[in-house]
């Protein structure tokens, strides 16, 4: 169990510290640093499911696989409804009170807004961590983000004063002298294994060498999300004391060192290209420029992703009002008619006009109508697909409406109710 959760501790590099290395050095623009963002983005978002995943193995001892299904599926659907809803409601809301708003009340707002999104994040059964990126990524897409990242910037350093000091004061001296050649074996690997293995990832994405070695030798380095994980194993009694401490001292190495390797990459890169053979990295510049290529835009590739993003967007929201016609929408209505089956009859009408603009966006709407139309009339071998993509469309449609079923039964089931009462034959009914 103390491997696992090892493997876990060293898998996540800490956004906060690589973040401000790469700000003070002043390549946050570089192309490799952007690969490194995305990167970080996507570990904080995998070291949820790695939180799930352990807990679910210490307390089990088995890996539910079903289980860690869900919760990506839950963590998938939640993201995208949080982001629709930030995309549409925060800039409109800023955008409306900006002249109410002054420097003292942005902070406040801005501050608050995170906060409400931690509160959600964690009433789900995410990380509260999540909560508060998934805000300041939609708070960063807004006009008001230059004077809200101006705002919170003293507020960040001094919070990052914090995180760092209180980090260090968790050093125990004893225990790194007497778990000193550990330490240092888990240090090699976490610079030597994370540069080699995300340098790898890089090049097989299709990234030059030069930005290969950069972006993996600035992801050596564990930090926050790695201290949650050994802190979860002690808190559920299956690892040993020992690995909390252990983690924050190879944290601190790496965290020291990290700068260097981010500012010495170049001239890494540059030794490692005059040792290796010259038809070695011509094969790697054109394995890197072939696939530049095959991700330039095409009619089909453009088409796909457009039919990909309503698809996932309207299903998403579909889903998002059945849960909320259920959960809030047919209880008060029910409530208030005081039966069960009348009330029924109304909830099923509300849900159906909610869903109707999105059911239609998701199967009748036609998207991209001049990638379509050039598909369809350049050939004809084009046409069974698109025909295919059309059913998939209207299946989706129809399958995210199922959920109703209920609702519809129970208004007829009311009205075959009401009108007997009221001496309806069968027949006529």
């Amino acid at each position: 169990m103390d491997c696992l959760f090892l493997g876990a501790i060293l898998s996540i590099s800490s956004t906060t510290i690589i973040m401000r290395a790469l700000d003070e050095l002043g390549v946050r623009t570089k192309k490799f640093a952007t690969l490194v963002v995305g990167v970080l983005i996507v570990q904080d978002l995998v070291a949820i499911l790695l939180l799930v995943m352990l807990s679910t193995f210490a307390v089990s001892q088995q890996f539910a696989g079903m289980e860690l299904l869900t919760q990506v599926l839950k963590l998938l659907f939640f993201l995208i409804l949080w982001f629709l809803a930030g995309i549409f409601f925060v800039p409109t809301f800023l955008k409306q009170t900006r002249n109410l708003l002054n420097d003292e009340t942005m902070l406040i707002v801005s501050i608050a807004l995170c906060l409400v999104m931690v509160l959600l994040a964690v009433e789900v059964g995410f990380s509260a961590a999540l909560g508060a990126f998934i805000m300041g990524s939609i708070l960063g897409e807004t006009t008001q983000a230059e004077r809200i990242e101006g705002l919170l910037k003293p507020v960040k350093n001094l919070f990052a004063a914090v995180f760092f000091i209180s980090v260090g004061m968790l050093i125990d001296p004893s225990i790194l002298k007497g778990y000193a050649i550990p330490i240092l074996i888990i240090t090699g690997v976490i610079i030597i294994g994370m540069t080699v293995t995300f340098a790898l990832g890089a090049l097989l994405g299709g990234q030059s060498l030069k930005n290969s070695i950069q972006a993996g030798m600035s992801l050596a380095q564990i930090g926050e999300f790695s201290f949650i994980i050994a802190a979860l194993g002690i808190s559920l009694k299956v690892t040993s004391a020992f690995l909390y401490p252990i983690a924050v001292a190879a944290s601190t190495f790496t965290t020291f060192i990290t700068p260097f390797l981010i500012k010495n990459s170049t001239s890494l890169y540059n030794s490692i290209e005059k040792i290796l053979p010259q038809r070695w990295v011509n094969g790697l510049n054109r394995y890197s420029s072939s696939s530049q290529q095959l991700s330039a835009y095409s009619d089909w590739k453009e088409l796909l992703h457009a039919y990909g993003i309503n698809s996932v967007i309207h299903t998403v929201l579909i889903v998002a009002i059945i849960f909320l016609s259920r959960n809030f929408i047919q209880p008060f209505v029910t409530g208030a008619f005081g039966n069960y089956l009348a009330g029924s009859i109304p909830a099923a009408f509300i849900t159906l006009v909610l869903m109707i603009p999105f059911i239609w966006a998701l199967s009748i709407r036609r998207i991209k109508k001049t990638a379509y139309s050039s598909l369809w009339l350049n050939r004809k071998l084009n046409r069974g697909p698109l025909i295919a993509i059309e059913i998939a469309k209207d299946s989706i449609g129809s399958n995210t409406c199922r959920h109703c079923d209920q609702y519809i039964l129970f208004a007829l089931a009311g009205i075959y109710y009401r009108c007997r009462n009221n001496g309806y034959s069968h027949w006529s009914l």
